[in-house]
């Protein structure tokens, strides 16, 4: 007898391990998921804890499942644990759920932007005075640097193939030259570019969503801009302190890169070409006095040319 009550109390203890090994709690998610374990937390309303039975812990937010239940799964494996029989069951995923983005091709965006950036740019003034231009009034010997360095701010639109921007943008040449009449004749000629464009962009996107952010977006597009703008070009020799100005506008068009993150930052790389219209550069102080490239042409304000730009800002939707 005393044999018989260690084998029930034995046999007690083992069902009552199995039981407390398969008892299990299940959460279903609204995308599909069901994640099975222990719920080893819960907050009415905001959010619940789960610990799946590999040890691994999620926390998920109310408005994100679907329904939970408190249940033993099938009692259909055999004895051998040979589950085969059984419907694939999705599991949660490892690792940082705060970080699980994933492309969504229904997901829209719209975005807000403040940006600044930097950028190079080749300008047909400075070409034509270093290719065409001889006259006193300046100078008879030109090697400028071919580049312009810019800086600009702006502010955007973004959203699902479309972006709208504003910019205005500032850059300068400042090169040494040597004006024709003394060895040591060398004075600082200075180049400057002041510009306001409007772009339309036309973009592919990839966005992507996280199921546990419902409000979080990151978006990576490839687009064409379609710019128009008005610029104000000056060339300006302090030496002799004289001054010319011109104005002209432009249309231009490439290709940029743009990258907005789910922390409100945004990256924008972009390539153009831009081909001008302009007048004659007109010396400021005396009327009708140009700067010639040949008897019976001037010298416009030009920005025609190649440019670069990078620019950094912060999104708000």
């Amino acid at each position: 007898m005393k044999r018989l009550n260690l084998f029930f109390m034995f046999l007690l203890m083992v069902l009552g391990c199995a039981a407390a090994v398969k008892a299990e709690d299940v959460v279903f998610l609204k995308d599909g998921s069901e994640i099975h374990g222990t719920i080893i937390e819960e907050v009415p309303g905001v959010s619940i804890k789960i610990q799946t039975n590999d040890g691994n812990t999620f926390v998920y937010k109310t408005k994100l499942v679907a329904k939970i239940t408190h249940s033993a799964p099938d009692s259909s494996a055999n004895q051998d644990g040979d589950n085969s029989n059984e419907p694939a069951v999705k599991t949660a995923p490892s690792g940082n759920l705060v970080n699980n983005f994933k492309s969504d091709p229904n997901a829209s965006f719209s975005e807000f932007s403040f940006f600044g950036g930097v950028g190079i740019a080749t300008m047909g003034t400075i070409t034509t005075i270093n290719d065409d231009i001889i006259t006193p009034s300046i100078g008879d010997s030109y090697d400028l640097s071919p580049l312009v360095y810019s800086g600009n701010f702006g502010i955007g639109w973004f959203t699902n193939h479309i972006g709208l921007k504003w910019t205005f943008t500032y850059g300068v040449n400042v090169t040494d030259y040597y004006d024709g009449y003394t060895s040591y004749d060398y004075s600082d000629l200075y180049v400057y570019e002041y510009g306001s464009e409007l772009e339309a962009d036309l973009s592919l996107d990839d966005v992507q969503t996280n199921p546990n952010r419902p409000k979080a977006r990151r978006v990576i597009s490839v687009y064409l801009p379609l710019i128009v703008g008005f610029w104000d070009v000056t060339v300006l020799n302090n030496y002799n302190a004289e001054e010319y100005r011109g104005t002209c506008t432009d249309i231009g068009s490439g290709l940029g890169l743009r990258a907005i993150g789910d922390d409100n930052l945004m990256f924008d790389l972009q390539f153009i070409y831009r081909y001008a219209y302009g007048n004659p550069l007109e010396y400021n102080e005396q009327a009708n006095s140009r700067i010639p490239v040949s008897s019976t042409k001037y010298l416009n304000a030009d920005v025609t040319g190649f440019a670069m730009n990078f620019d950094i800002g912060f999104t708000f939707n």
